[in-house]
This record gives structure tokens, sequence and C-alpha cells, in this order.
């Protein structure tokens, strides 16, 4: 009765196995036509590729590399210029720099916190435009229904099979096997929607997201800044000529993988945000 088995497998796990590969297919051929209509800036490309930790990163770089932030020796950031125009991040960044020369880790936590939804917004244009999985990870009646639905007919169809031929070596074996066929089957096809829904991953990107982001990680190896090279690939893990070492420190490298850092500054928010404000008042001034 192996037969009836394999064919059940592959006629309720093919389709979701197809739509996988379809849907890599097609997020390869349109990243580009993606990247060029939605014209990301800096911190939705970070965003993107390695999430808010990497939004940080970028948006610090950019301010060191335009002469507001410097890093020195003990990798502690410090103000040099409050630049015009600056965006609520950014006057977090420069608050939290000037309050208490913090390093990168307590900047990013109290970046992430303090603009929880200034990230989601920037996750919500992304995922509007399918580069992100949506917050529940797919449809649940789906990734649920789906998978007993597959069990359940596929167990149907083996039944009447066995019924046809008589061969009913699984019921005297008491259904063991058959149980294990049927659990299997049901895992194999939830697995594949999970995987397909990014249920399974931390990283909330979709095939799409990962196509825009290879052809952003590709433009900025063209861009002679580094603001825009860290965005897509984070602070460098090995030492540089350049700031950006001394910046990363023994921080963990930005990415979507990395679970969101406590609070390192609560002593202090309260002071951080007040400098924030006034530097928002001094903007609008």
């Amino acid at each position: 009765m192996l037969w009836a088995w394999v064919v059940v497998f592959v006629l309720f796990c093919a389709p979701p196995a197809w739509l996988i590969r379809r849907d890599r297919v097609r997020a390869r051929a349109r990243g580009r036509d993606v990247v060029d209509e939605l014209r990301l800036g800096l911190f939705e490309t970070a965003l993107l590729t390695g999430g808010p930790a990497r939004a940080v990163d970028a948006v610090v770089v950019d301010l060191v590399e335009r002469g507001a932030l410097e890093v020195n020796d003990t990798n502690r950031i410090s103000v040099t210029a409050i630049p015009e125009g600056a965006t609520a991040v950014q006057r977090s960044i420069l608050a939290v720099a000037m309050d208490t020369a913090a390093r990168l880790p307590a900047v990013r936590a109290f970046v992430t916190s303090e603009h929880e939804t200034v990230f989601e917004r920037g996750c919500d244009l992304l995922r509007d435009n399918g580069l992100l999985h949506t917050q529940s990870g797919g449809n649940g009646k789906v990734l649920y229904g789906y998978p007993t639905a597959a069990s359940a007919v596929g167990t149907a169809l083996v039944m009447g099979v066995v019924q046809l031929t008589g061969e009913d070596w699984l019921i005297d074996a008491k259904g063991l096997w058959f149980a294990l066929a049927c659990t299997l089957l049901f895992v194999t096809t939830w697995t594949l929607l999970f995987i397909r829904y990014g249920a399974l991953s931390s990283d909330p990107r979709g095939p799409l997201g990962r196509a825009c982001s290879k052809v952003l990680a590709d433009r900025a190896a063209d861009n002679p800044d580094l603001a825009p090279w860290t965005a897509v690939h984070g602070l460098p893990t090995s030492p540089t000529t350049d700031f950006r070492a001394r910046l990363r420190g023994h921080a963990t490298p930005g990415a979507w993988k990395m679970r969101k850092p406590p609070s390192t500054v609560t002593d202090v928010d309260e002071d951080v945000r007040k400098l924030a404000e006034r530097l928002a008042l001094r903007d609008r001034g």
C-alpha cells in the first residue's frame, strides 16, 4: 500500500511546493522594477534588509559621515554638530549622544523603543507592497485548514484503496503505520505552507523582499558613501580603516534575526526625550 501513500503525498504536497517555487521566480523577475518604483530611502532600505537595529545603524553612520556625530576609541558616540531639518529618529540619536555619549547598543535600544510607531509605519509600507509577510504569518485557515483537509482526504483515499484491494495489513498492524503516515502528511503540508508564508522564520521578508534586498545590495556596491552600504550589509564584523568598526564595538550585528535589545538607558530616558523635544523645537523655530 506504499504506492497509495506516495500518490497522496505527491497530490497534496506538490501544490504548496509549486507555489513556493513560483513566488521565488516571480520575485526575481520583479525585484529591480519594484525597487525603481518604490525609491526607498536610507531608513526604509535598512529596515527592509536588516530590521529596526540595522535602520538605526545606517542613520548613525549617515550622521557621522555628515559630520554631526563622531565615534571615539572607546566606542562612544558624541555630537559634533546639529544638522538642520533632522528627522525624529535622527533627533533621538543626537539626544542620546548629547546626554550620555552612549555606545551603539544603548542608542539602538532607546530609538527602537521610543519610535515604535515610526518603525511600524515603515514596515507597513514594505508590507503593503508585498516585501514583508503579514504580521499574522499568513491566513490561519490556509495554514491549518489545508493540512487538515489533506490528511483527512488522503486518509479516505488510502482507506478506499485498502477496501478495493482487500489488503488489510494496515489494520492488522493496529493502524500504527497508518497513523504515522497521516501525521507525516499533515506535518509536511503544514511545513511547506509555513515556509511560504514566513511563519517559521524571524526574518519577515517574503520572496519579493529578498529579491529587492539583493538588488539594493548590488547597487550599494557602486555607492562611495558608507551609509548605503551599511543599510544593506550592516556594520562590518572585521577591522576597517574607517570609524565603523569602532562604532560597532561589541554590539550584535543589526539583522532581522537579532532579538530586540533590552533598554540600557532607562535611567536617562526622560532627559533624552526632553533633549529630542528641544531639538525638534529648534528645527521648527
